[in-house]
């Protein structure tokens, strides 16, 4: 068994052939992949939290302090009332209005009746806009961010280990380091948020998993969360005045169609898992977007259950549990928190502002990052 990124069943429905190996085989080694892979909720479970299981080096395979640091689950993403923030970054409560001006101002330029891009003309602009006002960063600046983060991007993906991909995210990394070097040194910040200072040390990675919330996985989950409520106005009216509804919608759509449904790690002791012998220094790949559809676990399955109990049931697997260091962990919740807060406003934004909303041409919208609109003023 192997988990073929080519195949024309796999591009027509990952998700699918990802419930196909988690039902054949829970755990497994993949020779084509020469790594391990875990597709069931009992062994992803039984691996995060571990001290030997640490995030895999997409880089290079080089050993060092902050690779080994253990995979620590975070706490819910999926909090917006009172939610706390790292030092150095502004709450939730403080970026509430910079993400309903940026969201107001991208809605603006829509017509009535006309053909709108969600993925394109908004989803794929609002987090960067947001992102350059809560640093002060000058918008100019956007198209750089946006390619250091493709960069990033690609890197997740490279399970192959291609070592070109390897090269452009270091270099993208290395050149984001320096242009934070500059802006910190001459960025006026009385209308930033938060004090560049405060961050010290951590700037780097409470920046990096800032820059994190935007991009395809935002564009990806948001698309999803859209087409949900379109299709659903019972559970839509609900979402649009109730935050605790909202938070459980989105928490469906990310167990049920991951963003980043493939989590690299590495183990620095022999395990034995489900009766499968793991040597030490391993790649594993956890298919968290099968865990997280795991019927023994979720019933709903590969369905959205917008009613789902989720304060006490099992946790969801996001990309916010598996950063790429657990150094920088409490900034990769923190960033999914304002991910989730930009989707929950803009929702709202967008359904208030129109009437109706259909996608009728939405088969293809992954592949193509297109997904269109046929939208009617209010």
């Amino acid at each position: 068994m192997t988990i073929d990124l080519l195949a024309a069943t796999f591009s027509e429905d990952p998700y699918r052939e990802y419930d196909r190996i988690r039902d054949a085989a829970g755990v497994y080694y993949d020779k084509a992949a020469q790594s391990f892979v875990v597709a069931d909720y009992e062994g992803v479970n039984q691996l995060v939290g571990q001290s030997a299981i640490s995030p895999y080096s997409y880089l290079w395979e080089v050993e060092s302090v902050e690779a080994k640091q253990p995979l620590i689950p975070g706490e819910s993403p999926f909090i917006l009332a009172s939610a706390s923030a790292p030092k150095g970054l502004p709450g939730l409560e403080g970026i509430k209005s910079i993400i309903e001006k940026n969201s107001e101002d991208l809605l603006s330029r829509i017509s009535s009746g006309l053909r709108f891009d969600l993925v394109r003309q908004f989803s794929s602009l609002l987090p960067y806009g947001i992102f350059a006002d809560i640093t002060g960063i000058s918008r100019t600046d956007i198209p750089r961010l946006q390619h250091w983060h493709a960069a990033f991007l690609d890197m997740l993906k490279n399970i192959e280990r291609n070592p070109d991909i390897a090269v452009n995210s270091e270099n993208s990394r290395s050149q984001m380091r320096r242009y934070f070097d500059g802006v910190s040194e001459y960025n006026d910040r009385d209308n930033a948020p938060f004090e560049w200072s405060d961050l010290g040390e951590r700037r780097d990675p409470a920046l990096g998993a800032l820059l994190m919330c935007g991009g395809m996985h935002f564009e990806e989950a948001f698309a999803r969360y859209m087409l949900y409520l379109a299709n659903n106005k019972a559970v839509r009216k609900e979402v649009l005045s109730n935050d605790e509804v909202a938070l459980n919608v989105l928490r469906e759509i990310y167990r049920c169609f991951a963003p980043r449904p493939i989590i690299m790690v590495q183990n620095h002791e022999d395990i034995l898992l489900k009766g499968i012998e793991i040597p030490k220094s391993s790649r594993i790949n956890l298919l968290v977007s099968a865990a997280n559809r795991d019927e023994t676990v979720f019933s709903a399955g590969a369905t959205p259950e917008p009613y789902a109990e989720s304060g006490n049931g099992p946790m969801v697997f996001t990309g916010s549990q598996f950063p790429l260091s657990n150094v920088s962990n409490e900034y990769h919740v923190y960033a999914a928190r304002v991910s989730n807060l930009i989707a929950v406003i803009a929702s709202r934004q967008i359904f208030t502002r129109f009437s109706d909303l259909e996608f009728p041409e939405s088969a293809n919208w992954v592949r193509s990052r297109s997904l269109v609109a046929q939208l009617a003023r209010t």
